[in-house]
Parts: C-alpha cells; sequence; structure tokens
C-alpha cells in the first residue's frame, strides 16, 4: 500500500505523536508499505527524506509558537500527483483536513486518529477575543465546502452531550472532532475512555481502540545523569511544562516528603518552565532537582533505565501517554492521578492515587521501599509485552485492509 500519514507538526519538535507516527512508520515500512508524511514546514529545518512532504505554514503565538498548515491549490495538486492508496490523519486541523481531501478526490478511504484532546488542551489558553473572533468565522465561512452545511450546523449547534469544559471554543472543538470523526471511513484512538467518549457523543462511525506501541530500544551511551546513589530515590517526569501536566504537583509533593532521599528529574519545556523553577527554589529543592530541557525519545528512554519511578501529575487530560508505554520496558512502576488512564496500568505495576501532593508524597514514600519497586519492575516490563508495535501494527493494517474493502 502507498499511505499517507498528515499530522500538524513533525521534526524538529519533539512529542509523543510525533514518537508515536514515526514508530507506525517503521513498521509500515518494514512490512513493505510505501509511507509518506505530510506536515506543516517548520521555519528553515529541512527534511532530507523525499517522503516527508512539507505544506507552507504559519507560526502561532497565541499556542507556544505552533504552527499551523495552510493548504492550497498548488499543495493539494503536488499531492495528488501521488496515488494514495488510503489516508490516515493523525489530527483534527487544516493539513488533516487536506488529507480529507485527498481522500475524497482519490476516491480512498480516510482513516483518522485522535492523540490530543484538542477541547481540553484550548481550555488552558485564554485566547484573545479578537482571535477567537476570527478563528469562529473562518471556520463558518470554510467549513460548508468541506463539511457541508449538515456538519456546519452540528458545529454551531450545541446538541451533543459533552461532558467537557461549558466555556464554547472547547464545546466547539470537540464537536469538530466528532465531524472529523463522522467524515472518515474509521476512527482509531489509543485510549478506551477516548472511544467511549465519542460513542456517548453520538459518533457512528466505527471507532477501534489500538494503543500506541513501542519499538524496541537499542541501549545508548547519553551519560545525561551522574551515577546513581543506591539509596537515593529518583523520580521522573517527562512531561511539557504547561498548566495541564501540573508538573508542579511533583515538585510540592518533594518538598512535603520529609526525610526522604530522593532527587526529582525534570524532562521538558513549556510555558510554565520558569515558574518550576521559581518553585523549585522557593522550596529549597535546588539540590534535588534537575531540569533537564526538551530531550530526543533516545535520551528519554535512557534516563527512564537509570530512574526508580515515573510520576504523571496530570489529570482528566491525557489521551494514551507514549511515556506510559514508554516506562514499561524500562521496568519503571508508575504513580498517577488520572483515573481515566488505564493503557499499560495494572495495580500489579502502578498507583492510582488522589491528585493532591500529599498523595503524591505518600506515593514516593512507599515506593522507596526497593522490594515493592523490584515486584512492580518486573510487572512493568511483562505488561510491555502488549505493546509491541508489531502487534499493534497489525490491528491498524486490518483497518487499513477493511476500509478498502468496503470503499
Amino acid at each position: 500500500m502507498t499511505i499517507g500519514i498528515f499530522l500538524e507538526h513533525y521534526d524538529p519538535f519533539i512529542s509523543g505523536v510525533i514518537t508515536s507516527v514515526k514508530t507506525l512508520r517503521q513498521e509500515l515500512e518494514r512490512r513493505g508499505h510505501k509511507v509518506y508524511i505530510v506536515a506543516p514546514k517548520a521555519g528553515k529545518f529541512k527534511d532530507n527524506d523525499p517522503h516527508v512532504i512539507r505544506i507552507p505554514s504559519i507560526t502561532t503565538k497565541y499556542l507556544e509558537n505552533t504552527t499551523v498548515g495552510l493548504p492550497n491549490p498548488l499543495t493539494t495538486h503536488q499531492l495528488m500527483k501521488i496515488r494514495f492508496d488510503i489516508i490516515h490523519a493523525q489530527e483534527v486541523f487544516y493539513t488533516c483536513q487536506l488529507g480529507m481531501v485527498i481522500a475524497r478526490r482519490q476516491g480512498i478511504p480516510f482513516v483518522q486518529t485522535y492523540h490530543t484532546l484538542w477541547d481540553r488542551f484550548i481550555e488552558q489558553y485564554n485566547l484573545d477575543a479578537r482571535v477567537e473572533a476570527v478563528g469562529v468565522i473562518s471556520t463558518g465561512l470554510s467549513y460548508p465546502f468541506l463539511f457541508g452545511l449538515s456538519n456546519t450546523i452540528k458545529l454551531f449547534k450545541k446538541d451533543v452531550r459533552y461532558e467537557g469544559s461549558s466555556k464554547h471554543l472547547p464545546n466547539m472543538m470537540w464537536r469538530h472532532m466528532l465531524t472529523m470523526g463522522r467524515s472518515a471511513d474509521a476512527v482509531v484512538v489509543p485510549s478506551e475512555h477516548l472511544a467511549k467518549a465519542l460513542k456517548v457523543s453520538g459518533l457512528q462511525t466505527s471507532v477501534k481502540v489500538i494503543p500506541n506501541g513501542l519499538s524496541l530500544h537499542k541501549h545508548e551511551d547519553y551519560e545525561l545523569l551522574p551515577a546513581k546513589s543506591s539509596d537515593r530515590l529518583r523520580i521522573l517526569s517527562v512531561a511539557r511544562h504547561s498548566p495541564e501536566k501540573r508538573v508542579n504537583v511533583l515538585i510540592e509533593a518533594l518538598a512535603k516528603a520529609h526525610n526522604l532521599d530522593a532527587e526529582l528529574i525534570l524532562v521538558g519545556e513549556g510555558p510554565t518552565h520558569s515558574q518550576l523553577e521559581e518553585l523549585v527554589s522557593e522550596r529549597k529543592l535546588g539540590s534535588k532537582v534537575r531540569f533537564m530541557g526538551n530531550l530526543s525519545n533516545a535520551a528519554v528512554r535512557e534516563i527512564m533505565r537509570e530512574s526508580d519511578i515515573l510520576c504523571l501529575a496530570s489529570y482528566n487530560f491525557d489521551n494514551q501517554p507514549m511515556v506510559i508505554i514508554e516506562a514499561l520496558e524500562a521496568g519503571l512502576p508508575v504513580v498517577y492521578c488520572d483515573p481515566n488512564l488505564k493503557e499499560g496500568l495494572s495495580a500489579s505495576n502502578s498507583l492510582l492515587i488522589d491528585k493532591e501532593p500529599d498523595n503524591f508524597a505518600a506515593a514516593y514514600k512507599k515506593l522507596a521501599e526497593p522490594t515493592l519497586r523490584k515486584r512492580m519492575s518486573t510487572a512493568s516490563k511483562r505488561l510491555s509485552k502488549n505493546y509491541r508495535i508489531e502487534l499493534l501494527v497489525d490491528k491498524v493494517q486490518s483497518v487499513y485492509e477493511q476500509a478498502l474493502k468496503e470503499s
């Protein structure tokens, strides 16, 4: 098959979505398929890969300098020269809408995947009223041409069951996600809780739950951290430094874990980074917290090998974090507070706790006990076998084949 994977950001950015797409692409190509990546241009970054196709873009400061794809007739003409067998969109904005248009014009199946819960993401940002107005107006003008009058009415009409924010823009974003699902021949999601939410909201397109998969990691000697003391507990967080990830909770928990010999390793960057640094200073934790910045996926997986536990403080936000699946392979116990998260987690390898710092502090102390950590580590490694990329791409390939059969 010739497969077009469309997404809204790619190299040189670092994210779980990009890691997931690269892993999927690698396995599909290993099986003999030809895979094209279509994504917005990223500044002056140049690709050395003829199968990565860039479309014009702009950068918006309102969403952390995110690139936004701007499809045009020339882009469409270029892509129409490629005879795809199937288009697989990984997100829901302009680049992925272009993928939907290409699929329609070529008369081939269109598969939609949701990685980011965009309604919850956008709720974290107080957009300028003028920016919001321009977005709503431009969407209203383009929607009838892309999705038809019926879907345009549904976009602006609050007639679906929705358990998220009551704010207008997040609510509208959820309805747009549903529109992309209705426009697809099949929908793939990585988590059971998102599949349930889509069905509750009335999405009738076939929804298949296929978690993100994990490729085998080849050990590399990065030497990013000093040699670990056998007694000191090394707590790891791999997350964007932004409000919804609640990394501040992990820092507050360390301050509350009195008399615990532990250090907190923070991988990531983002808009709250300086606030986190100030919090570490205020709590006098400078000798116990390391800020590592953004790291490549390979480097993150090496740091996992040198850590003792992985902690996630996000609540009612994440879909299926790649970092959990990567932690399984490294044999890390996981501490988390969002009961929606299921994939890769069980009572044998993780602690589900309440979302307050005191509870994380108690979890730190509990997992300072080596025997318990070793038992949970064994369970994580055992569970990792369920997320081997070969097994999960078998399922993705079945979705493609079924969509082609029915088209």
